[in-house]
C-alpha cells in the first residue's frame, strides 16, 4: 500500500489521506468489495486532466456506507447498475493527480451529494476501510 488512511498530506481538502491508495499495475482489474448499486461514475475532485481522481471514478452505494475507486483508466460500470462482490468494476489507471498506477479506495459514511466537486460533505465521514477489505 502507497499511502494508508489517515495521514497528514497537503494535497486533500481534509488535511489526511482519505482512504487507501493501492500499487498495481496499469489495466489490473478493480473488484467491488460488497455488492452495492453504482451511484456514480466520472470525474471526482477533477478541475482538469492532473488534478483530481481521474475522470473515470466509480461510487458505490452499499445501504449505510459507499465505496469509492479512483485513479482509474476506465470504468467497466455504469450509475445505476447493481453490482456484486468481486465483480469488476474498472481498471487500475493513474489519472488525475497521480504519479504512478494506483487505485486511491474509499470508505465513507456520509451520503453521496451527487456534486463531483464535492461528493461528500465534510471530512469526518471518512472511514479507514481497514486490511479486511481489498479491491484487488
Amino acid at each position: 500500500m502507497l499511502h494508508p488512511f489517515g495521514v497528514p498530506v497537503s494535497y486533500q481538502t481534509c488535511g489526511f489521506h482519505t482512504g487507501q491508495d493501492w500499487f498495481a499495475a496499469e489495466g489490473w482489474p478493480v473488484y467491488a468489495v460488497e455488492d452495492g448499486t453504482v451511484v456514480y461514475v466520472g470525474p471526482l475532485w477533477a478541475r482538469g486532466a492532473e488534478v483530481g481522481r481521474g475522470e473515470h471514478a466509480v461510487v458505490v452505494e452499499h445501504g449505510t456506507y459507499r465505496t469509492t475507486y479512483s485513479h482509474n483508466r476506465a470504468a467497466l460500470v455504469a450509475a445505476g447498475e447493481r453490482v456484486t462482490r468481486g465483480q469488476p468494476i474498472a481498471e487500475v489507471g493513474a489519472e488525475g493527480y497521480s504519479g504512478a498506477a494506483h487505485l486511491h479506495f474509499e470508505k465513507v459514511v456520509a451520503p453521496f451529494t451527487g456534486d463531483w466537486r464535492q461528493p461528500f460533505a465534510g471530512c469526518e465521514g471518512y472511514l479507514d476501510p481497514g486490511l479486511a477489505w481489498s479491491p484487488f
